[in-house]
């Protein structure tokens, strides 16, 4: 994989499990030996041999599993906090508990952890509060770089939210970041650049504003289409009551009736199987992907047709 992230940059990696994404940030981050390539951090040649060896070079990486690489959950939060920075807060074999505290409660406040006390373990927070607490302890590293590996994954909506305004507020600040995901979504929501990977390979890459602009655009045409099918459903649904009344208060139901009905009933269902098509792109929320490689069924002609069809039918009848 080829990849160039400039500070204050965020730059998104969009990927499925099995790519090679968390083989990559491990490469990175020197938990594995890479193969093959070569690697340059700030213009210098970067070969990591261990953790230790990136920790030192400005590098920090979030783990996708928080409670098994992140935390050490039988501790308490404070103490999380003091292991990540064991060598900014020791003086020989002794750590200071005083700093510790200090470097808790200043990322504490910078990150909004909500904790009940310093001292209480770090299971027995929420999920969104636990990664906030990771985070932190990269940060206390002093990374140049950051290496992000599914940062909200099971975390709820409201924590998600105050990740992605922190990545932003990181980036601002002046910190590389490399963000993996598997949701387009988010990686269109923080990145400025987003690159895809497949196989251990990236496979194209896109600007983030652009991709936010087609995103707004689709969600439009889905919007549009969707109001569309209400007014002309409705009004089929209208002309075939009325044209079913004329033809049973008359004498018998006349040819011409029949084949009147039978004519709201075909611009109805065409206006059902539009919107159906178009409900289908708008369900596309965590399949955004898959909606922006729909090179062959194109958004303005499927609202076009909903808009469209049959009108002429309609004022007939």
């Amino acid at each position: 994989a080829s990849l160039q992230v400039a500070p204050g940059e965020v730059l998104g990696v969009a990927c499925l499990v099995g790519s090679g994404r968390s083989e990559l940030l491990a490469a990175i981050f020197g938990a594995t030996r890479a193969t093959a390539g070569a690697m340059e951090l700030f213009g210098e040649p970067y070969r990591p041999r261990r953790p230790g060896d990136a920790i030192r070079a400005g590098i920090g990486l979030v783990p996708e599993n928080r409670k098994e690489q992140g935390l050490s959950l039988d501790h308490s939060i404070q103490h999380n906090f003091e292991l990540a920075a064991l060598d900014a807060l020791s003086r020989g074999p002794w750590v200071s508990r005083a700093r510790g505290a200090e470097l808790y409660a200043a990322y504490a406040k910078r990150l909004r952890i909500k904790a009940p006390d310093p001292g209480a373990p770090v299971a027995t927070l929420s999920g969104g509060n636990q990664q906030k607490v990771v985070l932190g302890r990269v940060l206390a590293t002093g990374p140049r770089v950051l290496l992000l590996d599914e940062p909200t994954r099971g975390i709820d909506v409201g924590a998600k939210a105050e990740v992605h305004r922190l990545i932003r507020e990181l980036a601002e600040s002046g910190l590389a970041i490399v963000m993996v995901s598997s949701v387009l979504q988010e990686l269109l929501l923080t990145c400025d650049r987003i690159v895809v990977m497949r196989g251990g390979r990236t496979v194209g890459e896109l600007d983030a504003a652009d991709a936010r602009a087609s995103t707004m655009r689709f969600e439009q045409h889905a919007r549009d289409g969707r109001l569309c099918f209400d007014v002309h459903a409705e009004t089929a649904r209208l002309a075939r009551h009325r044209l079913s009344d004329r033809a049973h208060s008359a004498h018998g139901v006349s040819p011409h009736a029949r084949l009147a009905v039978h004519l709201a009933e075909r611009v109805m269902q065409q206006h059902v199987r539009a919107a159906r098509r178009v409900r289908a792109l708008i369900r596309a929320d965590d399949r955004i992907e898959a909606a922006h490689g729909l090179d062959g069924i194109a958004l303005e002609p499927c609202v076009e047709h909903v808009a469209c069809a049959s009108r002429e039918e309609l004022v007939d009848l």
